[in-house]
């Protein structure tokens, strides 16, 4: 067991993040107590969720700005809501 908690900089979550389908991928910031890097150790946000996606990004050789886009539109397929600008 570690003191360390699962999160997309480890090995482990990289390889699923790079196998994950691009239209199957969702962001979260596992809110409250896994901040992403820089904000470890301090209460987490969903403004940081942003992070998460920029970390995602070069795993699957896209932009930040393409991962937004892609995640924005898989959680309105998922959650059932109307399209629209991220």
């Amino acid at each position: 067991m570690t003191d360390t908690p699962p999160s997309v900089e480890r090995p482990p979550y990289r390889a699923a993040v790079v196998v994950t389908p691009l239209d199957r991928l969702l962001v979260e910031t596992d809110a409250p107590f896994l901040a992403p890097i820089p904000h470890r150790g301090q209460p987490n946000r969903p403004a940081w969720v942003p992070l998460v996606g920029a970390a995602i990004a070069p795993l699957k050789a896209r932009t930040t700005a393409e991962i937004e886009a892609l995640t924005w539109a898989n959680a309105c397929s998922f959650y059932g809501l109307e399209p629209g600008p991220a």
